[in-house]
C-alpha cells in the first residue's frame, strides 16, 4: 500500500505543472484527479491522551470522504480520531484502529460530515491515543478530501 501511493504521488509530481508542484505542501499532500488525499505519519509515544499528531488548513471549501489508517507493526493499544475546524469531537464514527499486521483499515465517516462541508479556514486536526505500551511502527493516517 506504501509503495503504491508513493509510486502514486511521483507519478502525479512527475506530470503535474511545476506551479502546482510548487504549491504543494511536499511529501504531505498530493491529488489524483478531483479528490485530494493527505497522507500522514504517525509518530507516537505511550501513555498519550488526543495527542496532537497533525493539523493541515487546505485553504478552499472541502468535505472529508474517506479515512484509512495503516501501520507495519503495532504494540499495545493504539487509536485515533480526527477532528475539522472548531469541531472538540471526532468526525467519524468510531475510533481509529491500527491494525497489527499491515492490514488497511477504513474508519466511517459521520453521515453530517460526507453531507456538510468546512470552509476556506477550517483546519484538519488528527489526534492518537495510546496506552502505557501504545506504538506504532511506520504508522500513517490517509484522509481523502474532496474540494466543493
Amino acid at each position: 500500500m506504501r509503495r503504491l501511493l508513493f509510486a502514486l504521488a511521483i507519478l502525479v509530481s512527475a506530470i503535474a505543472p511545476a506551479e502546482s508542484r510548487a504549491q504543494r505542501p511536499r511529501g504531505v499532500n498530493f491529488e489524483v484527479g478531483q479528490d485530494k488525499y493527505i497522507m500522514v505519519r504517525l509518530v507516537t509515544a505511550t501513555s498519550q491522551t488526543a495527542a496532537k499528531a497533525f493539523v493541515y488548513t487546505p485553504g478552499f471549501n472541502f468535505k472529508i470522504i474517506s479515512v484509512k489508517t495503516y501501520a507495519r507493526a503495532k504494540a499495545g493499544t493504539v487509536s485515533g480520531q480526527i477532528r475539522v475546524g472548531t469541531d472538540t469531537t471526532t468526525i467519524l464514527d468510531s475510533a481509529l484502529v491500527f491494525k497489527a499486521d499491515s492490514t488497511e483499515y477504513t474508519g466511517r465517516v459521520k453521515a453530517r460530515v460526507l453531507r456538510v462541508g468546512a470552509g476556506t479556514t477550517a483546519s484538519i486536526r488528527v489526534y492518537y491515543t495510546t496506552d502505557g505500551s501504545g506504538a506504532l511502527t511506520d504508522g500513517y493516517v490517509i484522509i481523502r478530501i474532496r474540494p466543493i
